[in-house]
């Protein structure tokens, strides 16, 4: 598949989204505001730079694969059920610049590697258990 840009927020739905496929053109994906409980991000999305996924049911552990995601720019993560601790391998996405992962179920100290983030601009964390030592 070509599409480039896919934007399915707002439809309730409540499939992970599996059948996406190989697609290695998505740039842009929009899930948000659907009912999904879990999301499995494809390693052929390597040109992948907006991922939307805030306010969903998304109960799974907030490491997402992402060391295979170098373009990612924008990562919204914001208002799920995501548990565990900011991983390490956040260091992988250098292009990042917005990455909101507030009001989930986060715990566990903000990991270094966050600093290591040039061009980020934005991060959010509220309304978790996340700390900064």
């Amino acid at each position: 598949s070509n599409i480039q840009r896919l934007d399915l927020s707002n439809n309730r739905l409540t499939d992970s989204m599996l059948h996406l496929g190989d697609s290695t053109a998505f740039t842009y994906l929009n899930l948000s505001r659907n009912d999904l409980p879990s999301f499995l991000l494809n390693k052929s999305w390597k040109d992948l730079e907006t991922l939307d996924l805030t306010y969903n049911q998304i109960h799974q552990d907030v490491s997402l694969n992402l060391t295979d995601l170098t373009s990612m720019k924008d990562l919204f993560l914001s208002n799920n059920l995501f548990y565990g601790s900011v991983p390490n391998e956040i260091r992988s996405l250098v292009r990042l610049e917005k990455l909101h992962i507030d009001r989930n179920n986060l715990f566990g100290t903000i990991p270094d590697d966050i600093l290591s983030l040039v061009r980020l601009r934005e991060l959010k964390l509220s309304h978790s258990q996340q700390e900064k030592r």
